[in-house]
């Protein structure tokens, strides 16, 4: 058999010198064609590739024209899972025998791959995972990516707290968060104030305007709640 990976060429059968390389042609040439010494896979698929001259001498040879794909064609992991690639040769090939070993490659460290194809996602991002035929070198790629569990952070509460001056306990200002994993909370203010839990803790004697900001983070972006407080005699 003559193996061909498609878009590939391989030289014609070696025959003593007696033999004229335009007598070979292909039962197929839209599968595999003849020129100029060599046998070219235009397609996927067999046929036969025939040597006859006028001394009625021939000489024939299967060709197997094959490709190579890759499966799944995109993968979406979350970050710590685990996932599969598979090259996918012909059937033609496979059937013939052929070599199916190649290696593998990730173009970003945020996926990893072994040498059997699995991946492993190491943090958020996206990479080209290819294999490359050891025998042929074809390639075969596809797109892995990786996000976190859960969801991005939304917060509320009241837009103003206004008071009089001389107010005699703390002002907690009560406000609401969820966020998927659990987001951390940090307070911007040009006031003294502190957080408690889901609130914003002002300490006695302040007075003016002044706009607070709660801001809660996490793997999948950061939310933003802002309230002014207005103390004032």
């Amino acid at each position: 058999d003559i193996v061909i990976p498609i878009g590939q060429q391989v030289p014609l059968p070696p025959l003593d010198s007696s033999y004229s390389p335009i007598g070979w042609q292909t039962y197929a040439p839209d599968i595999a064609a003849v020129s100029g010494g060599m046998v070219t896979g235009n397609a996927v698929g067999n046929t036969l590739l025939v040597y006859s001259d006028s001394e009625l001498r021939s000489v024939s040879a299967n060709v197997i024209v094959y490709d190579l794909g890759m499966e799944p064609g995109g993968l979406q992991l979350y970050v710590g899972d685990y996932g599969q690639l598979t090259p996918v040769f012909s059937a033609n090939y496979r059937a013939a025998g052929g070599d199916l070993s190649g290696s593998w490659a990730s173009s970003n460290a945020c996926i990893y791959v072994d040498a059997n194809g699995a991946v492993a996602a190491q943090s958020a991002g996206s990479a080209t995972v290819t294999f490359t035929h050891t025998a042929s070198g074809l390639t075969a790629s596809t797109t892995v990516s990786a996000t976190h569990r859960g969801f991005a952070p939304t917060m509320g509460g009241p837009g103003y707290i206004e008071m009089e001056t001389g107010y005699g306990d703390p002002i907690v200002v009560p406000f609401s968060f969820t966020g998927d994993p659990a987001p951390t909370l940090t307070l911007s203010a040009d006031v003294p104030c502190y957080l408690s839990g889901d609130a914003v803790v002002i300490p006695q004697g302040v007075t003016g305007t002044h706009a607070i900001t709660v801001a809660a983070t996490n793997v999948h972006g950061t939310a933003y709640y802002t309230f002014t407080l207005d103390i004032h005699g």
